[in-house]
């Protein structure tokens, strides 16, 4: 039986979001996301949800500016809201059935039912600085695997986009990940 982390995170834009969330599919995902399954996109991190967000990613610090530099966080307690393993879909689930590819990078979890987030469990945060240089490279599982039949080395860029392209006949895509946020509660 999978374990489910104590805690989870949810972000929004949305500064007067009440808490309460419903499985949908959403409108902005990964053109080679899961297009049928209804969830709530959660991460293990703030900075998990930041990179996996839509507004998120390269596209952050832009989308800030719409909030003055403000997201609103909500802390899913796992236990606290009496989640089971049958409700969520981890990471390794989501990137090994070809849910999300770069899911295994965010951290992201699907949760399959209705929650209401406590209101002490909400806060603003001032984003007050970020590191988003780090890019990773975003390999499919089914192409890591053949990747590592392969035996190529994963950890060198170069033999790992020459694989891929003779594999894929493009370059390897690249996930701009943010790292190292740092925050005011407001």
């Amino acid at each position: 039986m999978k374990k489910l982390p104590k805690k989870l995170y949810h972000v929004t834009l949305d500064m007067e979001h009440n808490g309460v969330f419903s499985p949908r599919v959403p409108l902005s995902r990964m053109k080679t996301e899961d297009a049928m399954t209804k969830r709530i996109c959660v991460a293990d991190s703030i900075e998990g949800c930041l990179t996996a967000s839509p507004f998120g990613a390269h596209y952050l610090s832009e989308s800030l500016l719409e909030t003055n530099d403000c997201i609103k966080v909500f802390v899913i307690d796992t236990e606290k809201l009496g989640l089971t393993s049958a409700e969520v879909i981890t990471p390794d689930e989501l990137y090994q059935s070809g849910k999300v590819e770069d899911a295994y990078l965010t951290g992201e979890h699907w949760l399959l039912q209705d929650i209401s987030i406590p209101a002490e469990d909400h806060s603003i945060l001032k984003i007050t600085g970020m590191d988003d240089e780090e890019w990773k490279l975003l390999i499919p599982y089914d192409i890591k695997v053949q990747l590592e039949a392969d035996k190529v080395d994963l950890d060198d860029y170069e033999e790992v986009d020459e694989a891929y392209y003779r594999i894929v006949g493009e370059e390897v895509p690249n996930l701009c990940m943010i790292q190292d946020v740092t925050y005011v509660s407001i």
